[in-house]
């Protein structure tokens, strides 16, 4: 298991949440009729209508209404373990909404953060880096775009191999998370899920474990987890627990996150995938050679999503204005 094979498929899932973060400066929501147009969205959605919710943008009223209601509809997607259709929404608010908003208009920051965290997830780091880099041009102070682009930073950062300046970024975002209000968040909690992926790729295996069982009572604490943030965090603890030979527990947890994908309804590659393919690793190791083949099998099913491209970290930290 190569390093930074964690993080390409752990959700860097900062997206509806965020967008609800009161006092955020990326919180530029729209009112009147677009605003009605966004919750009637984000009802279909929820209710899993998504052809119904596609309809309903492409009705009155039009542009730039339209903007908002497919950026809702990328959050959605993203939270709920569905990057590449989210990926493809985003990228639709994203050309609707530049044709009446500036360039660094704090109301781009959403839709590009949900195109870093899909594409990062999806192992597209290349173009994850070019929508970061325009990130960074938006006019943000808030302290959860502080967050946000602090824990993208360490992300890019993990997968290049730099460890101590990403650990460095997690701490600052876990730091502005709490000096923003925002502590005991799923945000809060995808960080601590990602530092926790950073040290099992270090072999820190005692404190990976002990920030893993931070980032589930945090989890647990918050009113905007969603199923996929817990399924994310058991696979990455099955994973430490397979790396530390603890089998039995390692099976707990990915059988667990398993049965809960499948009640989602969920059959993304990129989240399935690698989660199938531990599972049956830890069947395997317990004589139960049968499932796993099963579960081998359903993995191969799925199409190769290809191999990530090389991040050029020194171009991100030159122009980061937060390291």
């Amino acid at each position: 298991m190569r390093s930074g094979t964690l993080l390409l498929h752990l959700a860097l899932g900062w997206t509806a949440q965020c967008a609800a973060a009161q006092g955020s400066a990326s919180q530029v929501l729209p009112g009147g009729a677009c605003a009605q147009l966004v919750q009637t969205v984000a009802t279909l959605m929820k209710a899993g209508r998504l052809a119904d919710a596609e309809a309903a943008i492409a009705g009155p009223p039009a542009e730039p209404c339209a903007g908002w209601a497919l950026r809702s509809t990328a959050n959605i997607l993203a939270a709920s373990g569905r990057p590449a259709e989210a990926e493809v929404f985003a990228e639709r608010a994203l050309h609707v909404m530049e044709k009446t908003h500036p360039p660094d208009d704090p109301a781009l920051f959403g839709p590009l953060q949900v195109l870093v965290s899909v594409r990062f997830e999806q192992g597209k780091v290349g173009r994850a880096r070019e929508a970061f880099q325009r990130m960074q041009s938006i006019r943000t102070e808030g302290p959860v775009e502080k967050a946000l682009m602090h824990s993208l930073m360490a992300a890019f950062l993990q997968n290049a191999g730099q460890r101590r300046e990403a650990e460095a970024a997690y701490q600052k975002a876990l730091t502005a998370f709490g000096e923003g209000g925002f502590g005991k968040t799923a945000d809060e909690g995808s960080v601590l899920c990602a530092l926790g992926s950073l040290y099992v790729d270090e072999r820190r295996y005692p404190e990976a474990e002990a920030i893993l069982v931070r980032a589930l009572a945090t989890f647990s604490a918050a009113k905007d987890t969603v199923p996929v943030d817990i399924v994310k965090l058991l696979e990455l603890r099955g994973v430490l627990y397979i790396r530390m030979g603890r089998w039995e527990q390692a099976g707990a947890d990915l059988r667990t996150a398993l049965s809960m994908l499948e009640g989602e309804s969920c059959n993304d590659p990129v989240i399935l995938k690698p989660l199938l393919v531990h599972y049956a690793l830890v069947l395997r190791k317990t004589r139960r050679r049968q499932e796993a083949t099963s579960l081998e099998a359903r993995a191969a099913s799925f199409r190769a999503d290809g191999s990530a491209d090389v991040v050029d970290v020194t171009e991100l930290r030159r122009a980061a204005k937060l390291q």
